[in-house]
């Protein structure tokens, strides 16, 4: 599966806020392994953004850590503007009409288009 920017960006965020709470705690990657049930691997990948953490993988981290598995979650705001952006699956056409638009356009036309999907729903 490809990795999109927003989920490579997602999961550094996630891998930095685990990092930043350990090093608070004063707790090395090896101690939070065993308080996790977990390898020191899979700490440091998490840490470094290369391991996609499960969300029972954040909770046992977050137990580990002594914190709430929340606090390990980036807010919408340190994600960007264009995260919160409604994602939707396009028929092939109109993916390339809103693509053929421009970065600056795009957003429009997906916009519009949710509106219209969105208007189309409450109807029925």
């Amino acid at each position: 599966m490809r990795r999109s920017p927003h989920s490579e960006q997602l999961y550094e965020l996630i891998g930095t806020k685990v990092r930043r709470r350990r090093n608070t705690a004063r707790v090395s990657q090896a101690q939070l392994a065993r308080r996790c049930g977990y390898t020191r691997a899979t700490v440091a990948n998490v840490e470094a953004g290369k391991q996609r953490p499960t969300i029972h993988t954040l909770v046992e981290i977050a137990r580990g850590l002594s914190c709430d598995y929340r606090s390990l979650l980036p807010a919408p705001e340190e994600m960007g503007a264009d995260w919160m952006q409604p994602r939707l699956a396009l028929p092939n056409e109109l993916q390339k009409a809103a693509e053929a638009a421009g970065p600056a356009d795009a957003g429009k036309v997906i916009s519009f288009l949710a509106e219209a999907m969105d208007a189309r729903r409450s109807d029925d």
